[in-house]
């Protein structure tokens, strides 16, 4: 049995129970707890793994809105390693302090984002996979154990593609 897209509501629900409180969760381990998790998510700090969600947040940003005109975006890496490589590159001289507050804005904007897409969005061979991935699928991966809200396994894996 296929399980269905997610919905608008159901993005918006799983940003609200998860990457809303995402942050704060990481703000509240401690600092030898945050070193370790960013080791654990392959970063060599905290900052790191924030700036790399930074970037699938602007990409996601980017391509979506594109893919609903119905064109095709171009895209200026081969695969998520350079993705995250040119990611890494980008932000080596922002503070975490920024790079926090710009997580809070582009979450925002990719919520307002969903909020706003078509209906027929939800369904779209490109679009839909893409928001499963970089939303449900990306919080998975960088799930901090100390995250005292609803699993993101509750979503189920409706897109098993690769992951950003």
């Amino acid at each position: 049995m296929t399980q269905q897209p997610m919905s608008r509501q159901d993005y918006l629900d799983f940003m609200s129970n998860t990457w809303d409180s995402y942050d704060a969760t990481l703000n509240g381990l401690t600092e030898a707890d945050q070193q370790r998790y960013a080791e654990e998510q392959g970063f060599e700090s905290l900052k790191d793994v924030l700036a790399h969600i930074n970037d699938w947040w602007r990409e996601t940003l980017r391509v979506v809105p594109v893919w609903a005109r119905g064109e095709s975006p171009e895209f200026d890496y081969e695969d998520f390693d350079a993705f995250k490589a040119q990611s890494l590159e980008r932000h080596a001289n922002v503070n975490l302090a920024q790079t926090q507050q710009d997580f809070e804005n582009l979450r925002g904007q990719v919520a307002a984002l969903v909020a706003e897409l078509p209906e027929a969005a939800f369904s779209n061979p490109q679009i839909a996979p893409w928001l499963y991935r970089v939303i449900v699928t990306h919080y998975r991966v960088h799930e901090p154990d100390a995250d005292p809200q609803i699993p993101a396994a509750k979503y189920g894996d409706v897109y098993t593609n690769d992951q950003p």
